[in-house]
């Protein structure tokens, strides 16, 4: 007997774990600005993976490469990517079960707006009073 196939990716194992039941998932995807986020991974990773460089320089060279060859990103770069990440993901859930704010929003909004539409969506009785708290840790800024 031949083992099933293993999933290739988390999309294609969630779907096939629910199966039929997949249309009544909604996921709640919270989105930081992509410079923002490629900006303080880059403190938050070691310095060795670029060299010893300057996140100035850093981030000019990586530019370069991407424009020349941008089906050929790799590393920290392709954790900013979102379009190509949520396009994996559509291939197994609709859009219409993905909920997508900016990260900054749920800590400001949450009370207003983030948690309304998350009780909505969900049809479930949250609390939206609750603090969130900020999550961050410190680092150079973007200007710099």
């Amino acid at each position: 007997l031949l083992a099933p196939a293993q999933p290739k990716s988390l999309p294609e194992l969630l779907s096939s774990w629910y199966g039929a039941s997949r249309s009544r998932i909604t996921f709640v995807v919270m989105i930081r600005d992509p410079l923002s986020r490629l900006h303080s991974g880059l403190y938050q990773e070691t310095w060795q993976l670029i060299g010893g460089e300057t996140v100035n320089k850093w981030m000019k060279r990586t530019y370069k490469e991407i424009t020349e060859k941008p089906n050929n990103v790799q590393g920290i770069i392709t954790r900013s990517l979102y379009g190509k990440q949520l396009k994996a993901w559509l291939q197994y859930f609709e859009a219409a079960q993905f909920l997508v704010t900016p990260s900054s929003s749920v800590l400001r909004e949450h009370e207003t707006l983030i948690c309304p539409v998350l009780k909505m969506k969900l049809r479930y009785a949250l609390s939206c009073r609750e603090n969130l708290g900020e999550y961050h840790h410190e680092h150079g800024s973007l200007e710099d």
